[in-house]
């Protein structure tokens, strides 16, 4: 993961002028929840700051109104990683697996993905 920061994410948010930022202060909020935090607090966080995030991240970004308009983009996980992973699974090939994930951030998740299926994550 590169040298992004929570603290980083947060004043990019205050700069999207998006409220209630200060609940994401409190110190057990970590890199790694932040996304889910987010979701928790019921945050509306623009599409923008996720297109920010991905583009830190090295990845790509879809939006959000593109994937509902095309639901066969991927297909849910039928495993049991963990609760609220928000990811979709949109290929598996012999040495690798390719997800999409509302939470970039949850290395947790994605060490437990390639436990569960032998695989390494394709980035």
């Amino acid at each position: 993961m590169s040298d992004l920061t929570k603290e980083e994410l947060i004043t990019t948010l205050q700069q999207m002028d998006v409220p209630n930022t200060v609940l994401l202060e409190d110190p057990s909020i970590t890199l790694d929840t932040f996304i889910l935090a987010i979701k928790k607090f019921r945050i509306q966080a623009p599409d923008d700051f996720y297109a920010y995030l991905a583009d830190r991240l090295g990845l790509a970004f879809m939006e959000r109104d593109t994937l509902f308009a095309n639901p066969r983009i991927g297909s849910v996980l039928p495993y049991a990683v963990g609760e609220e992973t928000l990811i979709a699974l949109l290929e598996s090939k012999p040495t690798y697996l390719k997800v999409a994930t509302a939470n970039p951030l949850d290395t947790p998740l994605f060490t437990r993905l390639e436990e569960i299926f032998g695989k390494k994550l394709k980035k």
